[in-house]
């Protein structure tokens, strides 16, 4: 009878252990779930983001709109680059010192 009862004891010992077990694991595969749902709406969203910056990307490089850019400020731009860049005239040679954009410039000989 003693040895039934021991017997008992650890089973029931074995089988509170393993409710508990389960129950945890059971915890821990809802959290998992949760965040999975969470992971995957962020995704959806990323991915969501994405795609707008696709369609904005295609939009501000389409051939059609960059002509039209290119016409309206090329001749803009063409006009300030020659007057921001100084001309081959207005480099310093070699021991001579030069003038550019009211700037003084003398070049000396190291060698």
């Amino acid at each position: 009878m003693k040895l039934l009862r021991s017997k008992l004891f650890w089973i029931f010992v074995c089988v509170c252990l393993a409710g508990v077990f389960l129950m945890h694991a059971s915890q821990k595969m809802q959290e998992s779930e949760a965040r999975l749902s969470e992971l995957q709406k962020q995704i959806a969203q990323e991915q969501k983001n994405l795609r707008v910056l696709n369609a904005e990307w295609s939009y501000l490089n389409s051939p059609s709109r960059l002509e039209v850019l290119v016409q309206k400020y090329l001749p803009q731009m063409s006009s300030a680059k020659n007057s921001v860049l100084p001309s081959a005239d207005d480099l310093p040679t070699k021991n001579k010192s030069s003038n550019i954009h009211g700037v003084s410039v003398r070049v000396d000989d190291d060698g």
